[in-house]
């Protein structure tokens, strides 16, 4: 899949979002939006977060993305939200793959 602009990124990841909180019982107010945070707001745990990596790079079919600097910020694990997934992806799926 090829993400032109970031509001294609964002489809993708919001698509991403839904079909992995199928499983989860988790009832959200309003959805998933672009300032939902996976950890906060969605209720991920630590292996979820994990298996949207692993999703991620199965629907892009890029592997060895940068993620570390999505998800560690000053050497420690940290929420990022939808929005921030989806410019990362917006960014890191517009070079060649590696």
């Amino acid at each position: 899949m090829t993400i032109q602009n970031y509001d294609q990124a964002l489809a993708a990841v919001m698509d991403l979002v839904r079909d992995m909180m199928q499983d989860f019982d988790t009832e959200l107010a309003g959805g998933v939006k672009p300032e939902s945070f996976f950890v906060a707001d969605l209720d991920f745990q630590s292996t979820d977060v994990v298996e949207l990596i692993v999703q991620v790079e199965k629907r892009f079919q890029r592997r060895k993305l940068p993620f570390q600097k999505l998800v560690l910020k000053s050497g420690k694990y940290a929420d990022f939200t939808v929005g921030e997934l989806a410019a990362f992806l917006h960014e890191h799926l517009q070079q060649p793959a590696a």
